[in-house]
Formats: C-alpha cells, sequence, structure tokens
C-alpha cells in the first residue's frame, strides 16, 4: 500500500482509539474506502483498532472473480458475490467490512442519538458491510454472514437482526437465520448496513416487541377502568344480585388488582426484596384470577346442566377456593426456595422452570373450562333449536353467538391463544394473544354490562326514578332466580346475563 494512503487511514483510526463515541460511520467509511484502488491493486486491506476491524477488499470491474469473496475478522466471516453490486467507483467493485464489538456500536449509538433507553442484548460483534456512502443498499443476491457468539445463549432465542437507522432500532426485514449453534450463528440478508446476533428470552422482532407493548399498555389502562365500572355496577344493582354476578364481581377484582400490579411492575423496581414481594402478589394474584374463573366454569355447567337438580355453590365456597386456592401452589413454592423469584424482572424465573407454577395451573384450568363450555355450547344449541318460529333465525344465531363469546371471554379462553405466542412463524397469533388479553375487561364490561338487558333496565329506572320501589325488587330479584328455568323458552340466553 503507499505510504500516503497508510499515513492518512493510521491517522483516522487514531482518532477512533483516542475517542470511539465520537467517530460517525460515515467518516471511517469514507476514509477506508478511499483506499479501494489500492485493495485492487495490492490485495486486500486489514486495519485493527482496540474496538473495530476494518477489512476491504476490491476488484476492477472488468476483472471479477467468478469465486465469491470472503473477508474475515477475528469473530465474523462474510461471504457475498461480486456481481451483486456495483461501487460507486465507475471501474472498481469494492466490499467493507466493518466488525465493532456491541458495547462500543451501543455507546456511540447513545452518543449520536442523545437516547437513554434500554438496549437490547446483542450476542456479537455489530458487523458492517456497505460499499461506500450508502444506506440499506438492496442485492440481486444475499449476503452470507457466520457471526461468532460473544455470549453464552442457553435458554434464549437467537435472532438476526440489521440496525434500522430510520427508526433507530434492531429489525429482522430481509434477514433470516440459517444455522446456529453454541459457538455461532449464520445468518442469510438481501441488502447491506449493519447487522448483528440478538439474543432474546422470548422469539419476537424487536419492531413486533414493541408493538405488542403498546398494545398491551393501551389495553391494560382502557381494561382497569372498565373493570373497575363493571365492579361499581355489578355492586350497584342489587336487584339482581345472584351467586354468578358474586363470582362477576370477584372475578374482576382480582384481574384489576392483577392487571394494575402489571402496570407497576413495568417500571423497574431496584430493590430486590421489594421485587420479590411484588413476583410473589402478582403470582398469586394472576392464579387468584384464574380460580375466579374456574368458578365461572363450574357454576355455568350447574346452571345448564344441573339446572332442575342443583343448588347454586356456596359463597363460603366460593371466596375458599377463590382466594385459597393459589396459596396451595405459592406457599410450598415460596417456602422451598424463593430463587423460584427473579429479582430482575420481577415475576416467576423462567430459566429455572419455575414459570409451571404458573402455567400448570393455568393450562388445568383452561382444560376444565374448555368441557364446561363446549357442553354449555352443546346444550345452548339444543335451546335454541326450541324457541318459537317466530323468531327469525338470524336472531337465533346472533343471541346464540354472542351468548358463547361472553361465556368464552368469562372462562378464560382467549388464553388458548397464548399457545402460539412463543411460535416466531406465528408471530400474528402473538397478536391476536395480546389484544384479546389485554382488553378482556373491556370485553367483560361491554358484554356482561353494557349488554346486558337487566343491568340496562334497572340502570335506567335507577337514573329515571332514583329507587326501584319495593314491589319492583322482588319482582326483578324472582326473574333474576328464574333465569336459568328460561333456557328451556325463548330467554334461552339469560345463561348469558
Amino acid at each position: 500500500m503507499p505510504e500516503k494512503t497508510q499515513q492518512k487511514v493510521a491517522e483516522t483510526l487514531t482518532e477512533i482509539d483516542a475517542d470511539p463515541q465520537n467517530a460517525t460511520l460515515e467518516e471511517l467509511q469514507n476514509t477506508v474506502i478511499g483506499a479501494a484502488p489500492d485493495a485492487a491493486t495490492f490485495g486486500e486491506l486489514k486495519f485493527k483498532t482496540k474496538t473495530m476491524e476494518f477489512v476491504l477488499q476490491a476488484a476492477k470491474i472488468e476483472h471479477l472473480p467468478s469465486e465469491p469473496a470472503t473477508l474475515s475478522t477475528e469473530n465474523a466471516a462474510i461471504e457475498m458475490k461480486w456481481d451483486a453490486f456495483e461501487g460507486s467507483h465507475s471501474d472498481l467493485v469494492y466490499i467493507l467490512v466493518i466488525a465493532t464489538n456491541a458495547s462500543t456500536f451501543t455507546k456511540r449509538r447513545a452518543f449520536t442519538t442523545n437516547t437513554s433507553e434500554d438496549e437490547p442484548n446483542l450476542g456479537s460483534d455489530v458487523v458492517t458491510v456497505s460499499i461506500g456512502n450508502s444506506e440499506s443498499v438492496q442485492l440481486s443476491s444475499p449476503i452470507t454472514m457466520r457471526m461468532n457468539l460473544t455470549q453464552n445463549k442457553t435458554g434464549m432465542t437467537v435472532m438476526c437482526v440489521f440496525w434500522n437507522k430510520t427508526k433507530s432500532s434492531w429489525a429482522t426485514n430481509g434477514c433470516s437465520l440459517v444455522k446456529s449453534d453454541q459457538n455461532s450463528t449464520t445468518c442469510e440478508c438481501t441488502h447491506l448496513t449493519s447487522f448483528s446476533l440478538l439474543l432474546s428470552s422470548t422469539p419476537i422482532p424487536p419492531a413486533d416487541e414493541w408493538n405488542l407493548k403498546t398494545i398491551t399498555y393501551v389495553g391494560i389502562i382502557l381494561s382497569l377502568i372498565c373493570l373497575f365500572m363493571s365492579m361499581v355496577i355489578f355492586t350497584y344493582c342489587r336487584s339482581i344480585s345472584s351467586v354468578r354476578i358474586t363470582i362477576h364481581k370477584q372475578l374482576c377484582l382480582t384481574m384489576f388488582l392483577a392487571e394494575l400490579l402489571f402496570l407497576i411492575n413495568s417500571f423497574k423496581v431496584a430493590n430486590e426484596i421489594l421485587c420479590v414481594a411484588l413476583a410473589v402478589l402478582l403470582h398469586y394474584l394472576f392464579l387468584s384470577c384464574f380460580a375466579w374463573m374456574l368458578l365461572e366454569g363450574v357454576q355455568l355447567y350447574l346452571m345448564v346442566v344441573k339446572v332442575f337438580h342443583s343448588r347454586s355453590l356456596r359463597k363460603t365456597y366460593l371466596f375458599l377456593v377463590g382466594y385459597g386456592a393459589p396459596l396451595i401452589v405459592i406457599i410450598p413454592m415460596a417456602a422451598n426456595s424463593m430463587d423460584a423469584y427473579d429479582k430482575k424482572i420481577c415475576w416467576l424465573n423462567v430459566a429455572a422452570g419455575y414459570v409451571w407454577a404458573f402455567m400448570g395451573p393455568i393450562c388445568v384450568i383452561i382444560a376444565l373450562n374448555t368441557i364446561f363450555f363446549m357442553i354449555t355450547i352443546w346444550k345452548l344449541a339444543d335451546k335454541f333449536s326450541l324457541l318459537s318460529t317466530d323468531v327469525p333465525h338470524y336472531k337465533k344465531v346472533r343471541s346464540f353467538t354472542f351468548t358463547a363469546v361472553g361465556q368464552l371471554v368469562l372462562l378464560g379462553g382467549t388464553w388458548i391463544f397464548g399457545i402460539f405466542h412463543f411460535d416466531n412463524n406465528t408471530i400474528f397469533m402473538a397478536y391476536i394473544f395480546t389484544v384479546l388479553n389485554s382488553f378482556q375487561g373491556l370485553f367483560i364490561f361491554v358484554l356482561h354490562c353494557l349488554c346486558n338487558k337487566q343491568i340496562r333496565t334497572e340502570l335506567r329506572k335507577r337514573l329515571c326514578n332514583g329507587a326501584f320501589s319495593t314491589s319492583a325488587v322482588v319482582k326483578q330479584t324472582q326473574h333474576t332466580s328464574l333465569g336459568t328455568d328460561n333456557l328451556k323458552s325463548t330467554s334461552a340466553t339469560n345463561v348469558y346475563n
């Protein structure tokens, strides 16, 4: 290499070592690419600093090699065809690879974008492949990159990602994982920019993860408002008081507290003792929430199947199961080892397998409620077939569908979609799961308050008249107590109330 070129590159690298955070990627590319003619003449050029490596290859356009170009750094190897693009020099095609350790890249980005947000867990060097000043150049054939893992990936999902400069975030578009082992991962991408490996506890691409978080927080806030209004309505409308309304009210209460605590937990808790306490309480409230969903299923079964020879569940048993059953899971686990709860995320220790202390009971409850739900649908189908022929068919179908959806929400059926939540190939199911469960409080309010004819009637009377007369209260209470018997008549949908 000519001495002048070597001196110019050396000066730039000295500046990088002196202040790596202030050195812009574009400046580095321009300086090193200036040596492209020398690379075409003298062969591959390599430069190295404390935090970065540069590899430059070039060839004259009339003598392009037939074999793909291979450029290697200490922790990465890149392979691409020479005819995948043409460089800005009219007579040259050149390839520049810059490998930066993850911490340096992150610090430089934080400095240039002035951001303090949580950084992703990068599992390799950041490898920038360019042909000059162009950004995200599309290729006619993909580039293949094998990147060594710089940290342990046990229990983590590896994703091939690139830096989206426009959105200032890591993304996966145009990149796919070819193969991966404990030491390295091979990726293919159809464009040029900065690449890396992202380690995540869930196989959700960064862009989708941000979308899902936004949906979750918006849904939870709306659900908290709706759950509070539902509790007020169930308490206010005393004339429709029944065992089922009691279960509704307690389900709303536990769901309200669980989602409120979940929202609080989204802010990082520094104190480890407080974090563990938060995790235990969150675990208890969600299990209690599902216990009340199970009671919804049991009561529904008694109403529909055992309607003539069964008494409703006693309130004493309701509260014993709804608030006592979760302790059977939590107390032995917490007493055995407090390592069951992660002191960083304030939740169950997923890596140690304690997540099954949550998923296990949920799977059992969902399985039982699915059986109750299918039996209910079967019985309701028979009841609706006996409705008067004067009732239009579309009204029967609408009423039946509405009733089925309402029960599905109360029984926790929407959690079935969570099975697909952790499959990267079914990211669409993750969106369905997030929407259905984040807005569950909203669904309960709409389906079981606003669309409940008895509640609407009582609220209207209370708002207009101030209070019911004694006879009206007695009449309304009698009507409610006979709601399940009417399944055999034109009011079959009262099971929905």
